[in-house]
């Protein structure tokens, strides 16, 4: 028969290194003499390594040699014999087969003489051995029970049935057939010495994969040079091999297809490999190729070919690749995806494409040190070192792998001489791979590169594209698309990035070409040195193409740029340049901060110039400026031009403009009426332009997408700007609108005509308009921001805006209530709206909550169970420290029920002393109630208030049922279509932020104040990522994680609703999950609070969360703030996800989520994370766990044959040092091997010390460390805990 297996998904196996091919379970009266002895005989002898218990000593418990067997093995074969199930050890044996079978193994039954019938239904031998089992094991029921059903499990495997009617010899053949057809024993390929980071990265990839499915799949794996595309499809090769017909993995495709041999030895290792033998007979490529599709198209084949990057590679070897047998997949790593994109199309397969990420800071810290050091861990003196290699090698194993090896047994000074080298000249042979994708472009291809990477890195891709379309004279748009495929640069957020070490790369080639030529031709300097040494001389200017000088502080220097006729790119920081005679006729960007001169020079022509950016500069718009023709002018900058009156007419200057700012120009009066007509205008910015009077009375400016109005306080008090109301809203092709509106009581009835607004923004609106309230006002609106208003309440926002993602609220001070949301919801934010009531808090919290299926009422063992109302608790202690808050519960008397959260401002509150509490003392109130809660009528701060007048604590059991105005849940796996990005202004990667203004505050809405994944470290590069623009980010990327995964809510306020069921009053918080992370949610208090010599201005922060996941490290999320000084809370929703690691995890994992604060001036400001609070379905250990013990999932089951009231002599085995406080272990113990999901427990008794008076509080510290029997320290490989408790005379236990 076929070889049937098992219906899964393999995940955990792809993890997995296994020592056996097959592990054999049987009965040993039945049949270890007859025949499975004869079955492990033929299995050896052809070279399958089998596993057969018939060495080791039998006992009443299944022994850890042969648990570790069964985890080891790729197939289990269980033989049922008559006599099979009156062993209990062949019963533990089959629970733990199948229990393997979920994490990927094959299982494979033989019933042997035995009816499959008899094994599923325990009839006959079967059912008088379990009689006998229920007899003995009367008082562990479930014990049998898990018997009966691995046994009914196993009988529904399709297998092989004997019934002794034909030749057994024939019989094991066949047996022998199916396994050896599997290619157990395929030959596996080296994968790297250290393979750190792999396996979670192939745990990826097994999800797309899914090889229990009959599907055809290719999976393309894309990435960087060096970032690891081969060892992870090496490693992919070696676990899943044997689940094919054949396999074969093809290295070095690109290099070896490049003659006409290469290609005929490509094919012969296919078929030969594929087939485990034989020789193509066939002469020619294309003969060949028809030989290999129609000897292979029937069988299920793995097929992995390593280094691809053009088509015919693939068509040289495979043909059209629409022949693959059912079941099939072929992998391909490449560095350039898009080349393979066609054969989804023409082959109709499933195709999935995967891009490796760069390891993250712990794995880089891993593979760093194992290079580095051979060892996981390194010398102390070298750690601050070891920091600055990561962060230059940014998470990329090659130069991790590099850079490590040759620091091998290096000094320190070494060390610091090679760093210092790094960062000036890369490493040669990480030059050498990376160049690979360099070298595969053409000329043209090779300049842009360059161009981005020495000059352009950051800036938005549709800026950078208009200019290189000036200069290359076509759209450049192919080959930045080329670039994108070859993972030389990466769009992220609508901006061309890359990775460092590509960077410096791009910078050593055109530092290399300079020093052949003796010119330079791209420079980018950021001090005054480097620069002056580059530009000194009369030599060689004239092939300069692009400068940038960014100096740290205003420098004087002598540039010559009139002599620099190449030049096409200028932009200047901090360079003072007095002598300034012209600039190049060719110059396409010209950018200078506080530029000098109140016009450009006379002899200057400005007709190719592409961008003028002038912020901070003395620039007049006078008659020499209008006398200049800026052609093919696009972009235009004048932010804090102070000298700039009026603008001129722009419809002769410079008709093809597209952007447009305005900011802070303070005696800006008049902006001429032609630029109301400027066809091409796309982005118009005018802020705070406090002296501007006249406008543009008509508008027709029908490219327009972005025009932002703000701070423009004489336009606010005439009659000039209500005309200019009433043209916005012809503006119908209007994407984004932020407008002021004070003063103004409505808006005119034509702006419900703007439908294909994406984001709209409103600031001091004394109500909200009323022509705006209708329904379907605004049916694409996704962001709505509404700043310094004294609203009371919002209209119906579900109404009006249907599609709303975003809804961003700033000091609207007298705000009480916020409507329902639409269910698409995804942001909410209500910093400074401190009147909003509770009940509309309550809602909130419940839709986020509906929205990820968190349930309200989640109790915590430890000792935290919520009412089904939720209320706030504010766990300031106002009269007692944390210590004394659990000696006063003693003295007194009065106790807490375990499982009830206490009422009162208990911030210092133990879970462990409020189970000590409940357990000494008999005074706890339950509640139990079936009730159904209305929450327009009760809110969670309402019943706070209630429980806090009632003066004690009290547990609500309650079966409720939950009704709030109806909010459905909603598909939000759809991506939006259009990102309504944020007000983007600058047109290159610089913001300055002083004095920041309304519309600034605006800007920032999108850049911060959202939340934002990455698997990278923010700090090292914290560039602000808007809500709207993870949509698209994320639907390109790989990630496992869908766009409706995760929710933010920020609210005013310090209090955690009670609904956490874990809390703390520190940064951090923890709790234990099994396997699978479940739906959660985190609260973050932050008070704001700026220094007292230092003037109120608005503040910007980073707040990030770092997950850790049996202590490693995951960055979580993050949060960018600009607000006020004030209190407020940051709430974060996140959907169940796996946990991937590095390592199979174990049905208990611990989890810890760590807050920090970041990036602001702690001389200007502090800011402090109060308390912190998790809502989470957990399974953290009960305080009283003998009262709690769960027989179906015990963390920590009694050891076998020890009694239950065994004692540790503490004063034989516990040695006290009286003078460091420190205790030892003297006594060495045994335990079983620690496997996922068993953890230790221990009691630990304090005790007052004999010259403290009684009611001294004392305090001491923990940990857990480990060693074997050889004595060598393995305290890494344990989790490490750090506890801190109060002493007195009762135990506490802890996990």
């Amino acid at each position: 028969m076929a070889l049937s297996t098992n219906k899964r998904v393999l995940s955990s196996s792809l993890t997995k290194r296994y020592i056996y091919d097959v592990f054999l379970s049987f009965r040993g009266e039945d049949t270890r003499n007859g025949f499975t002895s004869n079955l492990n005989g033929i299995l050896r002898h052809n070279g399958i390594n089998t596993f057969m218990d018939d060495k080791l000593r039998r006992g009443k418990n299944i022994s850890t040699e042969l648990l570790e067997a069964i985890e080891s093995s790729r197939i289990s074969i269980i033989v049922f014999s008559k006599n099979y199930a009156s062993s209990t050890w062949c019963l533990d044996e089959l629970v733990k087969i199948l229990e393997c079978k979920n994490n990927g193994q094959v299982v494979l039954p033989v019933f042997y003489k035995v009816d499959p019938s008899d094994v599923r239904n325990q009839n006959g031998k079967f059912g008088e051995a379990f009689t006998k089992h229920e007899e003995k094991f009367k008082d562990n029921k479930k014990k049998v029970q898990r018997w009966r059903a691995a046994l009914k499990e196993a009988s529904n495997i399709s297998g092989w049935h004997y019934k002794n009617d034909h030749p057994q010899f024939g019989f094991i053949h066949e047996v022998f057939k199916e396994i050896s057809s599997a290619k157990l024993n395929h030959t596996q390929v080296f994968v790297v010495k250290y393979a750190v980071g792999v396996d979670s990265r192939a745990e990826e990839i097994s999800w797309r994969l899914d090889i229990e499915s009959n599907d055809v799949r290719m999976l393309v794996i894309k990435g960087l040079p060096g970032i690891g595309k081969t060892t992870i499809a090496k490693a992919i090769f070696n676990l899943i091999a044997y689940r094919f017909e054949g396999s074969i993995f093809l290295e070095n495709v690109r290099e070896e297809s490049r003659t006409n041999e290469g290609i005929l030895q490509l094919q012969e290792a296919i078929y030969s490999g594929i087939l485990g033998g034989g020789k193509l007979k066939a002469h020619g490529v294309s003969k060949r190729i028809n030989v290999i599709t129609e000897t292979l198209r029937h069988k299920r084949i793995l097929l992995i070919l390593d280094d691809v990057d053009k088509l015919d590679q693939v068509e040289n070897l495979l043909g059209k690749c629409d022949w693959f047998a059912f079941g099939s997949r072929i992998i391909i790593t490449t560095r350039e995806e898009k080349v393979l994109s066609t054969l989804q199309e023409d082959c109709h397969l499933t195709y999935y494409s995967y891009r490796v990420k760069e390891l993250n800071q712990l794995e880089s810290y891993e593979l760093f040190c194992q290079h580095a050091f051979q060892r996981n861990k390194p010398t102390k003196d070298y750690l601050e070192l070891i920091d600055q290699f990561i962060y230059y090698a940014e998470g990329l194993p090659l130069a991790l792998k590099i850079i490590g090896a040759d620091l091998y047994k290096r000094n320190i000074r070494y060390w610091k001489s090679s760093l210092e080298k790094y960062k000036i000249f890369p490493n040669p042979k990480i030059q050498q791979v990376l160049k690979i994708s360099y070298d595969g472009l053409d000329e043209t291809q090779r300049d842009i590169f360059l161009d981005i990477a020495c000059l352009f890195k950051g800036f938005d891709k549709e800026f950078v594209e208009d200019l290189l379309q000036s200069s290359y004279s076509y759209d450049p748009f192919c080959d930045i698309e080329k670039l994108i495929n070859k993972c030389l640069i990466i769009v992220d957020n609508g901006k061309l990035v890359m990775h460092d070490l590509i960077q410096q790369m791009g910078s050593e080639i055109d530092r290399q070409e300079a020093k052949v030529s003796k010119k330079h031709r791209r420079l980018s300097c950021h001090t005054y040195e480097d620069a002056h040494e580059a530009l000194n001389g009369d030599t060689g200017l004239d092939e300069f193409r692009g400068i940038t000088l960014s100096l740290p502080q205003p420098r004087k220097m002598q540039l010559n740029l009139e002599k620099m006729r190449s030049l096409k790119y200028l932009i200047l920081r901090n360079v003072i340049y007095e002598d300034l005679k012209s600039f190049p006729n060719g110059l396409r960007l010209l950018d200078w901060n506080e530029f000098p001169l109140s016009s450009l020079p006379s002899t200057f022509e400005p007709t190719k110039l592409v961008v003028l950016n002038m912020r901070w500069s003395h620039i007049k718009l006078d008659e020499h400026f209008e006398r200049c023709q800026f052609k093919a002018l696009k972009y235009m900058d004048f932010t804090h031009c102070k000298n700039i009156t009026n603008v001129p007419d722009l419809s002769v200057i410079a008709p093809n403009i597209k952007k447009l700012r305005l900011i802070r120009c303070k005696n800006l009066v008049e902006i001429h009426r032609s630029v109301g007509l400027l066809e091409k205008l796309e982005n118009w910015d005018l802020v705070e332009c406090r002296n501007l009077r006249i406008l543009p009375t008509k508008l027709q400016l029908k490219s327009l997408k972005s025009f932002v109005l703000f701070g423009c306080e004489s336009l606010e008090q005439g009659t000039e700007r209500l005309a200019f109301l009433s043209s916005i809203g012809y503006l119908t092709g209007l994407r984004e609108l932020g407008i002021s509106l004070k003063n103004v009581k409505d808006v005119p009835s034509n702006f419900s005509d703007l439908q294909n607004l994406r984001r709209l923004t409103m600031n001091d609106c004394e109500e909200f308009p009323k022509a705006m309230d209708t329904l379907g006002c605004f049916p694409n609106v996704e962001r709505l921001d509404f700043f310094y208003s004294n609203v009371t309440t919002l209209p119906k926002i579900a109404i009006i805006f249907p599609q709303l993602k975003i809804l961003w609220l700033y000091c609207c001070w007298n705000l009480q209530k916020i409507p329902i949301l639409p269910p698409c919801i995804r942001f909410v934010s209500a910093i400074g709206c401190n009147s909003l009531n509770p009940k509309s808090r309550g809602r909130l919290l419940n839709q986020f909550g509906e929205f990820i299926g968190l349930r309200q009422n989640i109790v915590c063992a430890r000792g935290i169970r919520h009412q089904d109302s939720d209320s706030e608790t504010n766990f300031e202690s106002e009269s007692e420290s944390e210590f004394d808050f659990d000696e006063a519960t003693f003295e007194t008397g009065f106790a807490f029920e375990t499982n009830s959260n206490p009422e009162a401002d208990n911030e210092s509150v133990s879970k462990f002393e409020l189970d000590e509490a409940a357990s000494e003392t008999g005074s706890a109130f339950e509640s139990n109630s079936n009730s159904e809660t209305n929450y327009e009528s009760v809110s969670e701060f309402e019943l706070d208030e209630a429980a806090s007048e009632t003066g004690s604590a009290f547990e609500t059991n309650s079966n409720s049922e939950t009704n709030f105005e109806s909010v459905s849940e909603f598909e939000l796996d759809e991506a939006a279509s259009e990102t309504g990005t944020a007000f983007e202004t600058n047109s290159n990667s610089e913001t300055n932020y002083e004095s920041v203004s309304e519309f600034e505050l605006d800007e920032a809405a999108s850049e911060t104040g959202s939340t934002f994944e990455t698997n990278s470290n923010p700090k090292a590069d914290n560039e602000s990522i808007s809500e709207f623009e993870l949509d698209e980010a994320t639907s390109e990327t790989d990630s496992t994680r869908k766009l409706n995964d995760f929710y933010t809510l920020i609210l005013p306020g310090s209090k955690i609703p009670k609904r956490f069921n874990h809390l703390s009053v520190e940064s951090s918080i923890s709790f234990s999950v099994r396997r699978k992370l479940p739906s959660f949610a985190f609260c973050v208090a932050l008070k704001v609070e700026l220094k007292d010599d230092v003037p109120h201005e608005l503040l910007t922060f980073n707040c990030f969360a770092y997950m850790y996941i049996n202590g490693s490290e995951r960055y979580l999320t993050g949060y960018d703030s600009r607000s006020d000084p004030l209190s407020f809370m940051w709430v974060y929703y996140s959907r169940d996800w796996p946990l991937v690691e590095d390592k199979i995890l174990g049905d208990w994992n611990d989890i810890e989520i760590r807050f920090e604060c970041s990036n602001y001036d702690p001389k200007i400001a502090k800011i402090t994370i109060e308390r912190c609070g998790v809502h989470v379905s957990c399974i953290c250990p009960s305080c009283n766990f003998a009262a709690n013990e769960d027989a179906d999932f015990n963390p920590c089951p009694p050891m076998p044959d020890v009694p239950k009231n065994t004692t540790c002599p503490t004063s034989d085995g516990f040695e006290f040092d009286s003078n460091s406080g420190n205790g030892a272990l003297a006594q060495p113990f045994q335990v079983q091997r620690s496997c996922p999901g068993t953890f230790f427990f221990f009691i630990i008794h304090s005790f007052c010390l004999e010259n403290q008076r009684k009611g001294n509080k004392q305090v001491f510290f923990w940990k857990l460390k480990g060693s074997e029997g050889n004595g060598r320290d393995r305290s890494q490989g344990f989790q490490q805990w750090s506890r801190r408790f109060r002493a007195s005379n009762r135990p506490h236990l802890c996990q």
